[in-house]
């Protein structure tokens, strides 16, 4: 790949997986130099792997050294969240503790088939 091509973003990243989406959209109108390195929204940087990655899955595009990349395509329209914007209820610690308990019984059952009992009587009644 020449240094100083220019990576437009595809209409096919703009409808991947948000995480996809993002980190194609910031590789929109940059050279190939600039994109190695940088660091990525989910806190790792983007190598030379991602890039041959993106390229060979469609979504992102080698132009040419100084050329115009465009306007980003526009992806798919994502829904917020049903309480995006709200806050969460008030929980306390003990709430919170049950909650746990229950997530390690359904991971526990998820990756061993295993029944884990709870001994907290509340987090049985939440379950």
């Amino acid at each position: 790949l020449e240094p100083t091509a220019v990576l437009r973003c595809t209409e096919k990243a703009m409808n991947a997986a948000l995480l996809i989406q993002e980190r194609c959209a910031v590789c929109h109108g940059q050279t190939v130099c600039d994109v190695m390195g940088a660091m990525a929204s989910d806190g790792n940087r983007y190598t030379m792997a991602d890039l041959r990655y993106d390229i060979k899955h469609g979504r992102l595009e080698v132009l040419r050294p100084g050329a115009d990349a465009g306007a980003i395509p526009k992806g798919k329209v994502r829904a917020d969240a049903p309480l995006a914007g709200q806050p969460l209820p008030a929980a306390t610690v003990d709430e919170f503790f049950r909650f746990l308990q229950c997530q390690l019984r359904m991971e526990l059952r998820e990756h061993t088939g295993k029944h884990l009992e709870l001994a907290d009587k509340e987090a049985e009644r939440i379950w």
